[in-house]
C-alpha cells in the first residue's frame, strides 16, 4: 500500500513538469514585400537564402510574382521558398487577377511551417485580392495567418499614399470584420502602404497588436526621397506575447523585412 502511495506521489509531482514541457515553443514570424527581388535570379536566390538562414515559422510575403498555370494560382517565390525550407513548410497564395494582363500581376502569399488547413482570398474587387487568409496547424495549434498588401498607386509617392487612403480604409475594415469573431490566434503580415498615423494603420493597431511598436523598435522599412518610413507591419491578436522585433538591413527588394519573436500566452480569446 505504501508503495502505491509513493508511486502516486511521484506521478503527482511529475505532472506540472510534463505540463510545462507541453507549452508552445516561441514562434519566429516575418513579413517581406519582395517585389524588388523579381528582377534578377540573384536577388531571388538571396531572399531564399536569407529565410533559409533565419528560418521563420511564419513568413508573410507581398508582391510575389505569378506564374501561368492551369489553376491560375500565384506561386513564384512562395513555392520556391517552401521547397527550399524543406518538407515541413507549406505555401498558400491569393489567386491571380481575374482580368488577364492587369497591371497587378503580383500578390500576397504565405509560407509557414506546419499543415495548411484552410485558405481563402481577401477581395473587395474581382480583379484584385488584397490579401490571403489561411489557417495552419503549427505544433498542434491552429493559427490564422494573413498576408495583406493594402492598396496604393503604382510607384512610391506621398501624393499617391494620401490619395488612396480611402481604399485602404475599406480594405482594413473588410479584414477586421472578417476576423472580429475569431477566437484562434492570429498573425498578420502586411505592406500597409501607410505610415502609423494614417487612419488605416491606426485601425489595425486598434484591433491588433502592432508588434514592432510593442517591442519598442518601430524601424523604417521603406525609403521615399531618401527618408526612411515604416509602412510594413506585423500584427498579432492578444494571444501572443511579443519578445522582440527587428528590421534587417537587406537590399534584395525595395522594402525591408520585419522579423519578430513571439510566444503564445493565452487561448480562445477574441481580437481587441
Amino acid at each position: 500500500m505504501l508503495r502505491i502511495v509513493n508511486v502516486a506521489w511521484l506521478l503527482l509531482c511529475a505532472w506540472p513538469c510534463a505540463h510545462l514541457d507541453a507549452e508552445p515553443e516561441p514562434l519566429k514570424i516575418a513579413t517581406y514585400n519582395i517585389k524588388g527581388g523579381h528582377h534578377t535570379r540573384t536577388a531571388a536566390d538571396n531572399i531564399e537564402e536569407f529565410f533559409a538562414t533565419t528560418r521563420p515559422d511564419i513568413i508573410c510575403l507581398q508582391e510575389i510574382r505569378y506564374r501561368r498555370d492551369a489553376e491560375r494560382n500565384g506561386t513564384g517565390h512562395a513555392a520556391d521558398l517552401a521547397k527550399r525550407l524543406g518538407p515541413e513548410y507549406t505555401w498558400a497564395a491569393a489567386p491571380r487577377p481575374i482580368i488577364l494582363h492587369h497591371p497587378t500581376q503580383h500578390g500576397p502569399a504565405i509560407v509557414a511551417r506546419g499543415k495548411l488547413v484552410h485558405t481563402e482570398p481577401l477581395m473587395l474587387k474581382p480583379d484584385r485580392a488584397y490579401g490571403v487568409l489561411t489557417e495552419f496547424d503549427i505544433d498542434g495549434q491552429t493559427i490564422i495567418i494573413v498576408s495583406a498588401h493594402f492598396y496604393s498607386l503604382p510607384g512610391a509617392s506621398v501624393t499617391g499614399a494620401l490619395t488612396t487612403e480611402d481604399e485602404r480604409v475599406h480594405e482594413v475594415a473588410h479584414l477586421v470584420n472578417r476576423l472580429k469573431d475569431e477566437t484562434k490566434p492570429i498573425v498578420i503580415g502586411c505592406d500597409g502602404n501607410a505610415m502609423s498615423f494614417f487612419p488605416s494603420a491606426n485601425t489595425m493597431a486598434h484591433h491588433f497588436t502592432d508588434v514592432a511598436a510593442k517591442a519598442q523598435n518601430p524601424e523604417p522599412t521603406f525609403t521615399v526621397r531618401d527618408i526612411g518610413i515604416r509602412i510594413d507591419y506585423l500584427y498579432t491578436s492578444n494571444h501572443f506575447k511579443v519578445n522582440s522585433s527587428i528590421v534587417p538591413n537587406l537590399h534584395h527588394s525595395d522594402h525591408k523585412p520585419v522579423i519578430a519573436n513571439v510566444e503564445l500566452k493565452i487561448f480562445d480569446v477574441k481580437p481587441k
